[in-house]
């Protein structure tokens, strides 16, 4: 038997990918911040690379609606610059 691996849903385009490929981002008493080691502690979204590299994918802002509250602009900035570091080792 194979090992299970986990899969996920990207709360922006609701595509389904394995779970190391997708970008956490968490909620917990420290407040919003991008886990990229997926392992700490709060409520979890993921996004996909794809969204994340979107603009656009933004504007219907899919962490207010996956945390059910206003997410800061601060967040989505650091997406952005998470996004520019994934392109940059993409290439």
């Amino acid at each position: 038997m194979g090992m299970h691996i986990p899969v996920r849903e990207c709360i922006c385009c609701r595509n389904k990918s394995e779970k190391k490929d997708l970008i956490r981002v968490v909620k917990s008493q420290d407040g919003f911040f991008v886990d990229t080691t997926q392992k700490k502690q709060g409520r979890g979204a993921y996004l996909c690379r794809t969204c994340v590299r979107d603009a656009n994918a933004f504007k219907k802002r899919p962490l207010d609606r996956a945390f059910r509250q206003k997410v800061p602009e601060q967040v989505y900035t650091a997406l952005a610059e998470f996004a520019k570091g994934l392109e940059q080792t993409d290439e």
